[in-house]
């Protein structure tokens, strides 16, 4: 049985399948801010009873079921699988609760130490768009900067921790010095469509 949901499922207490049904389907939603190419078809059996706010309907995928109403992506494609996703979101909500962690804005971010720098930067564009650039991969964000003849900050490169809220202040004011040579106005949030452009991919190769 390749699918995580029902692998989980037959492992579970009759009495909280359900309940364990609608958690994967929230974190297959949170997933779509990371990738849209996440987890989006439902088998019949992996959908919930009842299931919220999140409306499902029949997708294109015979006999399977998908949102009604897809969430917003930042990436278009990551190697990163819901096999991976669905283990870090559980690990980061047990850190929310036995931490009693309240916020993800600024610096609070930084508090989240299950989540990778990739999760951390994904939710600060989202509490702040105005400031907070929405290129969430390393190699991306270094390159870009290295244009700028800027350097990329690490915190501790061994384990891949770069200082993101200093570099995403360079690479905001990267960002608008491009949109300022370019003499069109450049919303910082479009920059997460930019970035998957064979024109912008060919200049920070």
């Amino acid at each position: 049985m390749s699918n995580i949901t029902l692998r989980t499922i037959a492992g579970i207490p009759v009495n909280f399948r359900n309940d364990t049904k609608i958690i994967f389907l929230q974190v297959a939603r949170a997933c779509s801010l990371f990738n849209a190419s996440h987890k989006v078809n439902f088998e019949k059996d992996e959908v919930p009873k009842r299931y919220g706010d999140i409306e499902l309907i029949p997708s294109k995928v015979k006999n399977s079921f998908t949102f009604a109403r897809p969430a917003a992506f930042l990436y278009k494609k990551t190697s990163l699988t819901f096999d991976y996703w669905m283990p870090k979101f559980l690990e980061w909500t047990s850190e929310v609760r036995s931490r009693k962690l309240k916020s993800w804005k600024g610096n609070a971010i930084l508090e989240h130490e299950s989540c990778t720098d990739f999760m951390r930067i994904c939710p600060l564009f989202l509490s702040d768009p105005q400031h907070c650039p929405p290129i969430a991969k390393a190699e991306d964000r270094e390159s870009i900067l290295k244009l700028n003849g800027m350097d990329f900050t690490w915190t501790k490169k061994s384990a891949k921790r770069e200082d993101i809220l200093n570099n995403n202040k360079k690479l905001n004011d990267t960002l608008k010095q491009i949109s300022s040579a370019a003499d069109i106005s450049i919303p910082l949030e479009a920059w997460c469509r930019l970035m998957q452009t064979s024109f912008i991919k060919s200049i920070i190769k």
